[in-house]
């Protein structure tokens, strides 16, 4: 038997929903206390209510806030927080512990759910009354995850718990049979249908999370390895190809890959002289009859050779391969790389609506060259089998810089990174 993703085909049996996914079965009123959060079941409604340890306030979400910038104080002054800043460190600090005290209760509810799982795929008859305790448990769990305010963590936990009913399913047989005679294995009807809960449960996490992920957090080793494997070879054949011109007597001129990267990224170049150069007009005149992007490129190259070339030549190569798309592309590669391994079942994303700009400016005997991109990503697989295109309120920031030497040795910062992700649809 296949895993349950979708609509199933087997019969469903008279239980209703409760949350996206969730299963609501006719209970009796129960009334217990887990981990400081009261819990009220009646009639099949799950409801959650705060104790006086675990307050949470009834504003805006954190996630749709933006922290207030103060300035830092000087050393001989005493100065007290801003009320405004109180306020968010407050309801930060309230959320941080709601999330614990639901995660807590949730994992709990995962323990049960799992031994009900296994008492449902070893009874040899239908047992209504094991779905029914399954299903509050269920129910308890889906609302505890609905009430944490972290979508990486909650769409993993609902995933895994997923999978454990399609892999109890897949034991499963769709017949109870004896010796002369078999029925329809409701239970497994059941559980079948808990999986396809689940299923929507984590799809409407996904599809709206709403949600900073300071947790997507950029791998140095990943980072490292990437830039020895593929992102210096490629600077190192740029270096090749201008030391071979330059030995066959020709003039310096752009690697090829720059020569064509130039007139697809905007970026800004200014010498220690403080002339500056911006490609950007020169850019858009591309798209003008009768001009081109080979005419433009040249005309890029012109300005570019002309405003280093004061520079050591070591260093003034450095920089011309250090000004098309390599260090762009090895910041959004290991951005998947850690977003795949973060948040697992969400698919790879995919930039769009990108916004890319290279800044070189010389600092002393160094160049900085600043590398910065803004994305709306897409996200392709993954556990909701499709693409999801979020809207363009969601955005992925990166930033590095590489500081070039006099004798052309290059130092790269961390990449910094940020991503909000709001609302996402189907395309």
């Amino acid at each position: 038997m296949g895993h349950i993703s979708g609509d199933s085909s087997r019969q469903s049996i008279n239980i209703g929903q409760h949350a996206p996914g969730a299963l609501k079965p006719p209970v009796e009123e129960q009334k217990g206390r887990k981990n400081g959060v009261d819990i009220s079941v009646e009639t099949g409604v799950v409801r959650y209510t705060k104790s006086r340890s675990a307050p949470q306030s009834q504003e805006t979400p954190l996630n749709q806030r933006k922290a207030v910038p103060t300035e830092k104080p000087a050393a001989s002054v005493r100065q007290s927080s801003s009320p405004s800043e109180e306020s968010v460190n407050n309801r930060r600090e309230a959320q941080l512990i709601a999330n614990q005290q639901f995660m807590e209760a949730a994992t709990e509810l995962e323990f049960s759910i799992q031994e009900s799982i296994q008492k449902l795929g070893a009874a040899g008859k239908n047992d209504s009354r094991l779905c029914n305790e399954l299903a509050t448990q269920i129910a308890l769990f889906e609302d505890a995850i609905t009430q944490i305010d972290d979508p990486a963590v909650t769409s993993r936990k609902v995933l895994d718990m997923q999978a454990r009913f399609n892999d109890q399913l897949d034991r499963m047989s769709t017949k109870h049979k004896g010796y002369f005679w078999s029925s329809r294995n409701t239970n497994a009807d059941f559980m079948a249908q808990a999986a396809q809960g689940l299923g929507r449960l984590a799809e409407s996490i996904i599809m709206n999370p709403r949600h900073d992920f300071t947790e997507v957090v950029l791998s140095p080793e990943v980072d490292r390895d990437m830039r020895e494997s593929r992102t210096d070879r490629k600077h190192q054949r740029d270096l090749e190809e201008m030391n071979r011109n330059l030995s066959e007597g020709k003039p310096l001129t752009l690697p090829r890959q720059t020569r064509v990267d130039i007139t697809r990224q905007d970026f800004v170049l200014k010498n220690a002289a403080g002339e500056t150069f911006d490609n950007r007009e020169l850019r858009k005149s591309q798209n003008e009859p009768g001009v081109g992007s080979d005419k433009v490129a040249a005309q890029i190259e012109e300005q570019m050779l002309s405003l280093t070339e004061q520079l050591p030549q070591a260093q003034r190569m450095s920089l011309f391969s250090h000004l098309n798309q390599s260090e762009p592309n090895h910041m959004i590669e290991t951005f998947m790389d850690a977003f795949t391994k973060n948040l697992p079942g969400w698919g790879m994303p995919s930039p769009t609506s990108t916004e890319r700009q290279v800044v070189a400016v010389q600092n002393g005997d160094d160049i900085e060259v600043t590398y910065t991109m803004q994305f709306v990503p897409s996200m392709a697989g993954g556990e909701l089998n499709g693409i999801i295109q979020y809207d363009d309120q969601s955005k992925v920031s990166l930033i590095r810089t590489a500081t070039i030497h006099k004798d052309g040795q290059v130092e790269y910062s961390d990449i910094a990174s940020s991503m909000y992700l709001n609302q996402g649809e189907r395309v």
